[in-house]
């Protein structure tokens, strides 16, 4: 048994070598320039035509792929080391991340859950600045440490393809409206019932897992995911966390189903067949 898993390991790691192979080789030989600011122009009108709501029709959008590819491809020559300032660099990732989701999504569709995607041998690096990355390496070498010394509230623009991450902006993030795209993105997330709920019956604040993930950063901006929550709740959604009765949980479930179109209009059919309940849960794991 040890001997099989130590093949099968060695295989797995070599069909991942295979598969990025081209990358590699791509980051070698482009021509790389260093802007001091940078445009996602391809991207944000794809942006502009297939993010509807908080979904994105990715059918239409694989019938975009040239435009796709191209946004793709057009990120292997520019570096973002030369950008003037944090937010321009911040920008930069975030909507490098996003379009790299999409276009792995893109590559995989039809699948119903982001999991299907994660599980798929299919996966590769892509080529930014001359430079291979995976979206993974790019979240945790670049966007956290620029989330938390620029702007927390960026962190809602980051979308990871699941129902239940923060939706798409219909646009691509640029310095000069960081600030307000990223507080109303945030105020969006935290003020949907299906992310922060507050059940009055047990005086208790569910709060998505998601919230969890990411609570190293979130409690540097404001001491607590759950403090900083409270801080963009709106209307009747406002609780008073300085209350000692009021408890603090994590939702148990995350929503990895993919943030489609198609798929949420399929499902919403289903729904209204069934004569299904759409109030949101309070499952929660208590902490």
């Amino acid at each position: 048994m040890p001997l099989a898993l130590l093949a099968a390991g060695a295989i797995l790691a070599t069909v991942q070598l295979l598969m990025n192979m081209g990358s590699y080789l791509s980051s070698w030989f482009v021509t790389v320039e260093h802007p001091v600011s940078y445009r996602f122009a391809t991207f944000d009108r794809l942006l502009k035509y297939h993010v509807k709501r908080d979904l994105v029709d990715y059918r239409g959008l694989v019938h975009e792929a040239p435009a796709l590819n191209r946004a793709v491809k057009e990120l292997e020559h520019i570096s973002p080391d030369r950008l003037a300032g944090a937010d321009e660099r911040l920008c930069f990732w975030i909507n490098a991340y996003n379009l790299l989701i999409l276009k792995t999504v893109a590559d995989h569709y039809p699948v119903g859950s982001i999991k299907e995607i994660a599980r798929s041998p299919g996966l590769h690096d892509f080529v930014i600045g001359g430079k291979a990355y995976s979206p993974g390496q790019i979240e945790e070498e670049h966007l956290r440490p620029l989330l938390a010394a620029v702007d927390a509230r960026a962190l809602f623009t980051v979308c990871g393809g699941a129902r239940g991450y923060p939706p798409l902006l219909d646009h691509c993030l640029e310095a000069p409206a960081l600030s307000d795209d990223s507080a109303a993105a945030c105020r969006r997330f935290v003020n949907n019932p299906d992310n922060v709920y507050f059940d009055r019956q047990t005086y208790t604040v569910y709060l998505s897992p998601f919230f969890r993930w990411n609570a190293d950063l979130l409690s540097r901006a404001a001491g607590s995911p759950f403090d900083f929550v409270s801080r963009f709740l709106e209307g009747d959604k406002q609780v008073d966390l300085s209350d000692i009765h009021v408890k603090r949980r994590y939702m148990a479930n995350f929503n990895w189903l993919l943030n489609d179109v198609a798929l949420a209009q399929a499902g919403n059919a289903a729904r209204q067949q069934e004569g299904h309940d759409p109030r949101p849960g309070a499952a929660a794991d208590a902490r």
